[in-house]
């Protein structure tokens, strides 16, 4: 049954074989194993696949239901871990989308140390949005968030916001040739949403046929209480200088990619993350809509992560969705220098201060938060 324990549900796809390499698959805040169609498309050439839906979201049970209070990206990385287990890998890469990436630092943090770490790729995400107040969304970008996921407005309207959020402008409106408009030229707006539709389809044979599908029923939008638990979940986020030298330990191939027009994980955010764990960083030109916008060059970059000594890449099977390819330039970021590295020396002395200005900021965002949800139950 693929459902873990605590009831979260993980998705198992790719190469058949015992002996094939492991890569597990994280969404970020709200999404579901779905919306990584592209990648499970890609890494299924390669790997066995593991995508998991977050406590309250897909196919997981509600967070109602369970009995922890709240979630952090710690407790989510505590449901990859018992996954792993009971699937009983002993090797594993992991990848993680926004949120999806800051649960991915926790599990090379916490997950046992006979579990091995080959890979960590991170993508468009952060080391904590409040370790400095320019690094969170601004007002605009959370107002459309909370309109996205708990408005009453029109569909068509909400699916709007969504695209203006996750996608560049020009390039919504940038042409393709689309496999799944009977491989006419259309705009990437159109492909994008015909996509979204044609992924949501691309459902589980074990879930339509087990009963579980049914008492849960699964698939909901994330509820009120999943959307601010998650939303502080993010908030709440912290990689100490202490994690970062795990995982730099641990993980011997680290990348973080991002996109340079993401409004809600801004440059700022991966750059400061890649210098802190040490490892090349990949800006390229897209919003937080990295793996549709930038497809085939985010193949390119994670195939090279995963197999750095690997034969070449057979660049057809980059572009998974048979639209245009796209070479719209990248900056790379070198991994930090030495001089950096001695500012990261001092760990209790930045730590505790860091943690002190962190707690502060943190109290101060869940004040907020709980304020709105309380007003937006009442509607």
């Amino acid at each position: 049954m693929p459902w873990s324990k605590s009831g979260i549900y993980y998705r198992l796809e790719g190469v058949n074989n015992p002996n094939a390499r492991k890569i597990i698959l994280l969404m970020g805040m709200g999404g579901c194993h779905q919306d990584f169609y592209l990648m499970r498309q890609f890494f299924g050439n390669f790997f066995q696949i593991c995508s998991i839906d977050n406590v309250g979201t897909g196919f997981s049970r509600k967070s109602n239901t369970r009995k922890r209070k709240g979630e952090t990206t710690s407790s989510m990385a505590d449901d990859v871990i018992e996954i792993v287990n009971e699937l009983g890998w002993k090797s594993i890469n992991l990848a993680g989308l926004s949120m999806g990436g800051m649960i991915a630092q926790e599990v090379v943090c916490r997950i046992s140390l006979d579990i091995n770490i080959e890979t960590l790729i991170l993508i468009c995400t952060s080391n904590g949005m409040l370790k400095h107040i320019t690094n969170i969304p601004n007002p605009t970008m959370l107002s459309i968030l909370l309109k996205i996921f708990l408005g009453r407005g029109k569909s068509s309207e909400k699916l709007e916001d969504a695209l203006k959020l996750m996608f560049r402008p020009e390039w919504l409106q940038e042409k393709r040739q689309s496999d799944l408009h009977g491989n006419k030229i259309v705009t990437n707006m159109k492909w994008i949403i015909k996509h979204m539709v044609w992924r949501s389809e691309d459902m589980p044979q074990e879930v339509m046929t087990d009963s579980v599908f049914n008492t849960w029923n699964s698939m909901q939008p994330p509820n009120i209480s999943v959307f601010f638990s998650q939303v502080f979940a993010v908030l709440s986020h912290n990689l100490t200088n202490e994690k970062a030298r795990i995982i730099q330990e641990r993980v011997p191939h680290r990348v973080v990619l991002g996109g340079e027009n993401d409004t809600l994980t801004k440059i700022k955010n991966n750059m400061e993350l890649a210098k802190q764990i040490q490892c090349p960083l990949h800006i390229l030109k897209c919003g937080h809509g990295l793996l549709e916008e930038q497809e085939q060059r985010a193949h390119e970059i994670m195939y090279h992560t995963l197999f750095p000594n690997g034969p070449s890449l057979d660049m057809s099977l980059t572009n998974v969705s048979g639209g245009s390819q796209y070479n719209m330039g990248e900056i790379i970021e070198p991994a930090v220098s030495e001089e950096e590295k001695k500012k990261c020396d001092d760990v209790d002395h930045e730590d505790n201060r860091n943690n002190t200005i962190f707690q502060e900021q943190l109290r101060a965002f869940k004040q907020l938060f709980e304020g709105k949800r309380q007003r937006i139950s009442k509607l």
